[in-house]
Protein backbone atom coordinates (compact mmCIF):
# COMPACT_ATOMS: atom_id res chain seq x y z
CA UNK A 1 0.00 0.00 0.00
CA UNK A 2 1.35 3.45 -0.72
CA UNK A 3 1.46 6.57 1.46
CA UNK A 4 -1.20 8.95 0.28
CA UNK A 5 -0.47 12.09 -0.92
CA UNK A 6 -0.33 15.34 1.69
CA UNK A 7 -2.31 17.19 -0.48
CA UNK A 8 -5.14 14.92 -0.42
CA UNK A 9 -4.70 13.77 3.31
CA UNK A 10 -4.62 18.20 4.17
CA UNK A 11 -8.20 18.28 2.38
CA UNK A 12 -9.57 15.38 4.47
CA UNK A 13 -8.39 16.86 7.70
CA UNK A 14 -9.46 20.14 6.99
CA UNK A 15 -12.86 18.29 5.89
CA UNK A 16 -12.80 16.16 8.97
CA UNK A 17 -11.64 18.85 11.50
CA UNK A 18 -14.19 21.81 10.20
CA UNK A 19 -16.98 18.82 10.55
CA UNK A 20 -15.52 18.08 14.35
CA UNK A 21 -15.69 21.53 15.26
CA UNK A 22 -18.83 22.84 13.80
CA UNK A 23 -20.40 19.92 15.52
CA UNK A 24 -18.97 20.43 19.17
CA UNK A 25 -20.11 24.43 18.68
CA UNK A 26 -23.71 23.09 17.54
CA UNK A 27 -23.51 21.48 20.92
CA UNK A 28 -22.39 24.28 23.31
CA UNK A 29 -25.58 25.63 25.02
CA UNK A 30 -24.00 28.99 24.98
CA UNK A 31 -25.41 31.98 24.10
CA UNK A 32 -22.17 34.07 23.17
CA UNK A 33 -21.28 34.58 19.24
CA UNK A 34 -18.31 32.74 17.76
CA UNK A 35 -16.70 36.04 17.89
CA UNK A 36 -17.19 36.55 21.65
CA UNK A 37 -16.33 32.52 22.24
CA UNK A 38 -12.93 33.28 20.82
CA UNK A 39 -11.95 36.53 22.32
CA UNK A 40 -13.61 35.28 26.10
CA UNK A 41 -10.99 32.08 24.95
CA UNK A 42 -8.00 34.12 24.07
CA UNK A 43 -8.29 36.35 26.91
CA UNK A 44 -8.77 33.24 29.17
CA UNK A 45 -5.54 31.78 27.59
CA UNK A 46 -3.09 35.56 27.69
CA UNK A 47 -4.68 37.72 29.01
CA UNK A 48 -4.84 40.25 29.98
CA UNK A 49 -4.54 42.02 26.87
CA UNK A 50 -4.84 45.32 24.80
CA UNK A 51 -8.00 45.62 22.76
CA UNK A 52 -5.46 45.69 19.52
CA UNK A 53 -3.28 42.66 21.18
CA UNK A 54 -7.12 40.93 20.77
CA UNK A 55 -8.09 42.56 17.73
CA UNK A 56 -4.78 41.29 16.52
CA UNK A 57 -4.42 37.74 17.24
CA UNK A 58 -8.31 37.12 16.85
CA UNK A 59 -7.60 39.11 13.65
CA UNK A 60 -10.84 41.16 13.89
CA UNK A 61 -11.59 45.41 13.05
CA UNK A 62 -10.55 47.39 16.48
CA UNK A 63 -14.56 48.22 16.80
CA UNK A 64 -15.67 44.87 16.01
CA UNK A 65 -13.45 43.93 19.46
CA UNK A 66 -14.24 46.77 21.29
CA UNK A 67 -18.13 46.40 20.88
CA UNK A 68 -17.54 42.57 21.80
CA UNK A 69 -15.63 43.34 24.64
CA UNK A 70 -18.93 45.28 25.59
CA UNK A 71 -21.18 42.80 25.41
CA UNK A 72 -18.71 40.14 27.42
CA UNK A 73 -18.33 42.77 30.16
CA UNK A 74 -21.93 43.97 30.57
CA UNK A 75 -22.25 39.84 31.30
CA UNK A 76 -19.79 39.98 34.04
CA UNK A 77 -17.18 37.36 32.05
CA UNK A 78 -14.28 40.02 31.38
CA UNK A 79 -13.28 43.45 32.88
CA UNK A 80 -11.76 46.27 31.21
CA UNK A 81 -9.29 48.38 33.03
CA UNK A 82 -7.22 51.54 31.68
CA UNK A 83 -3.88 51.46 31.71
CA UNK A 84 -2.10 53.83 34.60
CA UNK A 85 0.37 55.26 32.39
CA UNK A 86 -1.49 55.56 28.58
CA UNK A 87 -5.25 56.32 29.30
CA UNK A 88 -5.41 55.40 25.59
CA UNK A 89 -4.92 52.18 26.50
CA UNK A 90 -7.55 49.51 27.87
CA UNK A 91 -6.53 46.07 29.84
CA UNK A 92 -9.39 43.14 29.06
CA UNK A 93 -8.65 40.32 31.88
CA UNK A 94 -11.13 37.42 32.49
CA UNK A 95 -13.28 37.76 35.47
CA UNK A 96 -14.22 34.40 37.60
CA UNK A 97 -17.75 34.10 36.26
CA UNK A 98 -15.47 34.28 32.77
CA UNK A 99 -12.99 31.20 33.95
CA UNK A 100 -16.42 29.62 34.95
CA UNK A 101 -17.87 29.85 31.39
CA UNK A 102 -15.04 28.50 29.81
CA UNK A 103 -14.55 25.49 32.21
CA UNK A 104 -18.07 24.74 31.64
CA UNK A 105 -17.54 24.81 28.18
CA UNK A 106 -14.76 23.06 27.60
CA UNK A 107 -16.27 20.16 29.92
CA UNK A 108 -19.56 20.23 27.62
CA UNK A 109 -17.25 19.91 24.25
CA UNK A 110 -14.90 17.16 26.19
CA UNK A 111 -17.89 15.26 27.10
CA UNK A 112 -20.03 15.11 24.11
CA UNK A 113 -16.78 14.26 22.08
CA UNK A 114 -15.79 11.37 25.08
CA UNK A 115 -19.27 9.94 24.70
CA UNK A 116 -18.72 9.87 21.42
CA UNK A 117 -15.26 8.36 21.87
CA UNK A 118 -16.94 5.38 23.68
CA UNK A 119 -18.45 3.93 20.69
CA UNK A 120 -14.74 3.01 19.34
CA UNK A 121 -13.33 -0.11 19.86
CA UNK A 122 -9.39 0.15 21.47
CA UNK A 123 -7.79 -0.15 18.34
CA UNK A 124 -9.37 2.57 17.01
CA UNK A 125 -8.69 4.86 20.00
CA UNK A 126 -5.53 4.00 19.55
CA UNK A 127 -5.10 5.38 16.10
CA UNK A 128 -6.79 8.32 17.34
CA UNK A 129 -4.48 9.27 20.36
CA UNK A 130 -1.82 8.93 18.07
CA UNK A 131 -3.34 11.26 15.32
CA UNK A 132 -3.85 13.90 18.04
CA UNK A 133 -0.38 13.59 19.20
CA UNK A 134 0.38 14.27 15.47
CA UNK A 135 -1.70 17.16 15.10
CA UNK A 136 -0.13 18.63 18.27
CA UNK A 137 3.30 18.49 16.37
CA UNK A 138 2.22 19.97 12.97
CA UNK A 139 0.53 23.12 15.10
CA UNK A 140 3.73 23.72 17.43
CA UNK A 141 5.88 26.37 16.40
CA UNK A 142 8.44 25.68 14.06
CA UNK A 143 12.26 26.47 15.15
CA UNK A 144 14.41 28.06 12.58
CA UNK A 145 17.86 27.17 13.01
CA UNK A 146 20.42 29.74 13.45
CA UNK A 147 23.28 29.71 10.28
Amino acid sequence: MTAPQPDDVAQQLRRSLGRLVRTLRRHDEDELSPTMAAILFTVGREGPLTLGDIARKERLAKPSVTAAIEKLASTGLVERRGDPVDRRVAWVGLTAAGRRRIDARRARRTAWLASRLRTLDDADLIVLARAAEILDGLTAPVEVAAT
